[in-house]
C-alpha cells in the first residue's frame, strides 16, 4: 500500500519495484548504471543518530540491514554493508505498537518497523547511493521533500568533498508556509506544483528556474545551500556540488542530526518567547523557545535536560504550559511572565514537555494534510485542481469511499479545529473525520454548494482528538464533493 506515488519529482527506476523521488541527474545516471555490469563489491555504512530523541531508520532494498528498518535511540550507531543502489532515510515519530509502524515523518509499509522493501511517504531527509559502478561510488543527502532529520556525511576517503556539515538552522528558520510540525516541507512536497517540483514543462534543467520561484520557496532553496552545503535543495540541484563520487572501497559515516541534537543551549528559531532555564534565578543551562509545541525529544534538541528544570522567562503576550511527562501528559502548569522558581508551584525537576503560545491558550500551529496523500483509500480518485497553489486534489468522492492517512502526533487530547478545503457542485454531502479504520468517530460536517467542482471554499468543526499518534481516516456517509487538503489545529 505504502509503494505510491509521492508528490515531488518522481521517477520509476526502472527494473526496481518501487517508485522514489530522486534527484534528476541522479535518476539518469542509476539509469545508465543498471546497465553497467557492477561487482558484488559493497561499502560500509556506519550509522549514528546524533538527535536528541530516538530516529527509525529505514532502508531501500531491505536486505541491505534489519529488513529495511529499525530502532535507534540518541546516541546509538551500528555498522552494516551496502551494494547497488539504494536510499536510508530516517522516520520519527513511529507507534511501534502498530504494523506497520505508524511514524510521523518517512512512513512506510511493511511490519512492525520493517519497511520490507517498501519506501517512505516524502516527507523527509534522505541518503541516496549507488556503489561500484565501475569503480566509482556515487552518493548524496537530499532535502528535495523536507528536511526532518538533518543528515551528514563523511568518508574513509579524505579527498572526497562531502556533505559533511548540515546546521540545525535549516530547520528552525525554515518559512512558516512550509512548516509541518517539526518538520521543513520542500516547496515541491508543500504545494505540488509543476513549477517547483520542476517537472512537465518545467522538466529540464533550462525551464527548471527557481529565480521565477516565489521568495518562499527560494527561502528554501538558499537555506539548504547555506546551512547544508553539497545537499540538493531540488530536483536539478547538481551546479550546488550535490551529487557527490568516491572510488569504490570507501566507507560512509552517515549522522542523522550531525551538528548536534541533544546538548547545550540552543534555540527554537524565529522569536524566542520563553527560556527555560536550569537553576532557580535563571541560571545554569537555558533552552530558548519559540512558539509551538516541544516534546521532550524536541526540547533536548535545544539544550533541556528532562526532569532538571526549575525557572522559566516567558514573554509579555504569551504563556508557557509545561507538563510532567512527555508528549504533554500528567500533571502541568501555566506561566505567563517570569517564574524564578518552581518550587512554588512544587514542579521544581518535573518538566518533560512544553507549549509555548500567545496568552489565553490554543493558538497551536496547524497539521495540514494533502488529500491525495493518503496511505489508503477506497474508490476515490485524483485529478489537477485549480485551487490556490495548484497541484492535485481527491474526487470522484462517492457515499461509501473512504481514505486513511499517515499518522500525526497530537500534543495533547483535547479541543482541535479541522479545517477542510472542499468544492461541490450542488451541496448535500457529508464527511465524517475517524480513527482510520471506523473506530471512533470524532465528528461529521455537512458539504455546502460551492457552485462547481473547482470551487473552493473552507468549512471547519471543532473535535476532541486523543494525544500522541493518530491516524486519521475520512468515511463519506454521502458523496459528491472533492476535498484539496484538511488541517488540524490545537485549541
Amino acid at each position: 500500500m505504502y509503494k505510491h506515488i509521492p508528490r515531488s519529482p518522481t521517477y520509476h527506476m526502472l527494473r526496481y519495484n518501487f517508485v522514489a523521488s530522486y534527484s534528476k541527474l541522479m535518476y539518469l545516471l542509476l539509469i545508465a548504471l543498471l546497465n553497467v555490469a557492477m561487482s558484488s563489491h559493497a561499502a560500509t555504512v556506519n550509522l549514528r543518530n546524533n538527535c536528541g530523541y530516538t530516529v527509525y531508520p529505514g532502508i531501500y532494498p531491505a536486505n541491505l540491514h534489519q529488513n529495511g528498518g529499525w530502532s535507534m535511540a540518541p546516541g546509538a550507531s551500528v555498522s552494516f554493508n551496502i551494494s547497488g543502489s539504494g536510499r536510508l532515510w530516517g522516520r520519527t515519530g513511529c507507534n511501534t505498537a502498530t504494523s506497520p509502524a505508524q511514524c510521523t515523518t518517512g512512513q512506510c509499509g511493511g511490519t512492525g518497523l520493517q519497511c520490507a522493501g517498501t519506501t517512505g511517504v516524502p516527507n523527509t531527509s534522505l541518503f541516496e547511493f549507488t556503489i561500484n559502478a565501475n569503480g566509482t561510488d556515487w552518493y548524496n543527502v537530499s532535502y528535495v521533500d523536507a528536511i526532518d532529520n538533518p543528515i551528514t556525511v563523511t568518508t574513509s576517503n579524505t579527498s572526497c568533498i562531502n556533505p559533511s556539515t548540515c546546521n540545525p538552522a535549516v530547520k528552525t528558520n525554515c518559512p512558516a508556509g512550509l512548516r509541518s510540525g517539526d518538520v521543513c516541507l520542500s516547496p515541491c512536497t508543500r504545494y505540488n506544483t509543476d513549477q517547483l517540483c520542476c517537472r512537465g514543462a518545467y522538466g529540464t534543467p533550462e525551464t527548471c528556474n527557481t529565480s521565477s520561484w516565489s521568495a518562499e520557496a527560494r527561502t528554501y532553496l538558499n537555506n539548504v545551500h547555506n546551512y547544508c552545503p553539497y545537499s540538493y535543495a531540488y530536483a536539478y540541484d547538481e551546479p550546488s556540488g550535490a551529487l557527490r563520487t568516491c572510488p569504490t572501497g570507501t566507507s560512509y559515516n552517515v549522522t542523522f542530526c550531525g551538528s548536534g541534537g541533544g546538548s547545550g543551549s540552543s534555540s527554537s528559531g524565529g522569536n524566542t518567547v520563553a527560556t527555560v532555564f536550569q537553576h532557580c534565578n535563571y541560571t545554569g543551562w537555558s533552552s530558548s523557545l519559540g512558539v509551538g509545541n516541544f516534546n521532550l525529544g524536541a526540547l533536548q534538541a535545544r539544550g533541556f535536560v528532562n526532569d532538571d528544570a526549575s525557572s522559566i522567562q516567558v514573554a509579555p503576550g504569551y504563556e508557557a504550559v509545561l507538563y510532567q511527562h512527555d508528549n504533554f501528559t500528567g500533571s502541568s502548569i501555566v506561566v505567563t511572565g517570569n517564574d524564578n522558581c518552581f518550587v512554588n508551584e512544587r514542579f521544581n525537576d518535573l518538566a518533560s514537555s512544553i507549549i509555548t503560545r500567545a496568552t489565553g491558550g490554543g493558538g497551536g500551529n496547524p497539521i495540514t494534510i494533502q488529500a491525495e496523500s493518503y496511505s489508503s483509500m477506497n474508490g476515490v480518485q485524483v485529478e489537477s485542481t485549480t485551487d490556490t497553489g495548484g497541484g492535485t486534489n481527491v474526487g470522484w468522492i462517492d457515499s461509501g469511499d473512504w481514505m486513511a492517512f499517515p499518522a500525526i502526533t497530537l500534543p495533547y487530547s483535547g479541543n482541535y479545529r479541522i479545517a477542510y478545503r472542499v468544492a461541490s457542485l450542488s451541496g448535500g454531502g457529508t464527511l465524517q473525520i475517524e480513527q482510520a479504520g471506523g473506530s471512533p468517530v470524532f465528528g461529521s460536517i455537512s458539504i455546502p454548494n460551492t457552485g462547481g467542482w473547482q470551487n473552493w471554499t473552507t468549512i471547519s468543526h471543532q473535535v476532541n482528538l486523543p494525544a500522541g499518534s493518530v491516524q486519521l481516516g475520512i468515511y463519506v456517509p454521502v458523496g459528491g464533493w472533492n476535498l484539496n487538503w484538511f488541517s488540524v489545529t490545537p485549541l
